[in-house]
Formats: structure tokens, C-alpha cells, sequence
């Protein structure tokens, strides 16, 4: 029988994956995983020249022979290290230097409070939670980083903490009061800006592709300013920003599609940090496009 007691849950995909040491040699310790639902197991390969399964590049595979494998022990999922409680751990680091950063990025010191902006433990990069209220409690599932300009040298600006579930609404709490009209930015520091600028905004945490279709049921404005960026055009000449602005537009829920406003920045501006940061009047320009909406 295939004991399963130093197994833990991994995943949910698949019906549950379970991971743990190499069944057949004993190696590693979360190298093996079982997929019961689909009768099937898949390992890095170990060292010692396994043959069990099949060969798959740097992975072997393989049908679960042991019908007892159905009958699966009581194993505990592996918890989050990202909690609300996380998040605020990480912004009672904040410091003058991350402060200066934000600063200089138009984000002042009342919305690095009511967002949470934290500094990671080595001082390395700015932290920026995905929190929420639901059922009146605060909920954080995800938190992602921004590297500080001087700490990049090469690597990603930004990335996620470990544990992150960051397919999610930013700023989902402007969501839970009805308004006339509602904004949805790309980008998480435009969410900010604009929500400081006084205007109920959200975005997509994960960036702007991650929209899923399922979230327009949450939208109750009467009009949406639906946002794209104006990124550089890809070698087929289109402006990624401006395709993932038209396809979320088509996957709002189908009782404020016909209400949304779509539309690029201001000017030639990437985005809305870009434009304030110049000085252009986002709030003249706001009011100009809900107007142009109105009437179209």
C-alpha cells in the first residue's frame, strides 16, 4: 500500500495534488507528486537513476497501480505565510527611504497608510498587499514587491512574496458601495494615485491580463472608465495596453458593458503616474471623458 503519511496537499488543481519524498528511492522531499483524481504520479528525477515510468525531459511519470491509493489520509494543506497580520508587519518597517521612493512617485504618506505600503525585511523593496474587507473582516491573500531603483541591477522590478495568490481585484473595497461611475486602472500605482486623487478605482492585481470574467459581477457604477496603457507596440505593431483594455471590456459582466467608457491616457503618456507626474490635470481630463461617455 502507498503510504502517504509524509505527504502534504499542494495544490487544489487536478481534484488535489499531494507532494512529498520520491516514492521509489526515497529522495528529496516534495520531488514526487500524486494526482489521485487522474490515477497519476510525475517526479523530478533523483539521482540515483530511477526507471520507474516513463522519461519526460527532467521529469518521469506514470500510472498509480495501487488501488489503495484512493483512499487518501486526513493531511493538512500547507498555510500561507501572506496574511493581513503579514502585511502589517511589513508596514511597520516602513522607513524614509521607502517613503522617498513612494514620495517621488506622487503617493503620499495618507496612502501609504490606508494601502498598507510596507518595506520587505532587508530594506530592499517597497511591499504592497492586496488587502480587503469581507464579511467586515480584513483579508489579505497576496503581496507583491517593487524592488527599489538601486536594487534592481538586472533582476525583475517586481515580483510576489512567496505563498501569494495574486489573481485578484485591487482596491476591491471601492467595489462595496454603489457610485455613478468607477475607474479601472492597469497598473497597481495608478490604482493608488487615482484612488488619492479621490476617484473609486480598482485594477487587476496580478497586471493588466490577469482580468477575470467572473469579477464584473462585483462593478455596481453606473459607468466604468475602462483603462489601457500605452505600452510600446509589439512586433505586430499593436499596443499590448490597448488589446487588454478592449478584451476586459468585453468580459465585464453584461449589465455595465454597455456603460463602459474605454480609453487610453491623457496626451502620449504610458499611463496615469506618467501625466500627474507632469503636471496634465487628470481630474479636467476625468471629468471630460465621463462627459464625452454620457453623451455617446
Amino acid at each position: 500500500m502507498i503510504n502517504l503519511s509524509r505527504y502534504r496537499k499542494t495544490s487544489n488543481q487536478d481534484g488535489g495534488q499531494y507532494s512529498g519524498p520520491c516514492l521509489f528511492t526515497g529522495e528529496g522531499r516534495d520531488r514526487f507528486t500524486i494526482v489521485p483524481q487522474r490515477g497519476r504520479w510525475f517526479c523530478r528525477k533523483c539521482s540515483n537513476g530511477c526507471t520507474e515510468g516513463q522519461d519526460d525531459g527532467n521529469y518521469r511519470h506514470g500510472k498509480i497501480e495501487d488501488e489503495r491509493i484512493t483512499k487518501m489520509p486526513v493531511v493538512k494543506e500547507r498555510k500561507s505565510s501572506i496574511t493581513y497580520e503579514a502585511a502589517i508587519g511589513f508596514a511597520q518597517n516602513m522607513n524614509q527611504r521607502g517613503l522617498q521612493y513612494l514620495r517621488n512617485r506622487n503617493i503620499n504618506e495618507e496612502t501609504v497608510a490606508r494601502f498598507h505600503l510596507g518595506m520587505t525585511s532587508n530594506q530592499a523593496a517597497i511591499t504592497i498587499p492586496n488587502i480587503y474587507h469581507w464579511n467586515k473582516k480584513p483579508v489579505c491573500n497576496a503581496i507583491k514587491y517593487r524592488r527599489l531603483p538601486e536594487n534592481v541591477a538586472g533582476k525583475e522590478k517586481y515580483g510576489s512574496l512567496p505563498g501569494s495568490h495574486s489573481k485578484g481585484i485591487f482596491n476591491f473595497d471601492a467595489l462595496q458601495t454603489h457610485e455613478i461611475f468607477g475607474i479601472i486602472a492597469n497598473s497597481i500605482f495608478d490604482v493608488m494615485l487615482i484612488h488619492q486623487l479621490g476617484y473609486p478605482v480598482i485594477g487587476p492585481f496580478a497586471g493588466e491580463a490577469s482580468w477575470e470574467p467572473e469579477w464584473g459581477k462585483f462593478i455596481k457604477w453606473d459607468y466604468v472608465i475602462n483603462m489601457g496603457d500605452r505600452d510600446p507596440p509589439d512586433k505586430l505593431g499593436k499596443c499590448p495596453g490597448e488589446e487588454y483594455m478592449l478584451k476586459r471590456s468585453l468580459l465585464l459582466n453584461t449589465s455595465v458593458t454597455e456603460n463602459v467608457i474605454n480609453t487610453l491616457p491623457p496626451g502620449e503618456y504610458t499611463d496615469i503616474s506618467e501625466a500627474y507626474e507632469h503636471g496634465f490635470d487628470i481630474r479636467g481630463w476625468f471629468s471630460d471623458t465621463l462627459e464625452k461617455g454620457f453623451k455617446s
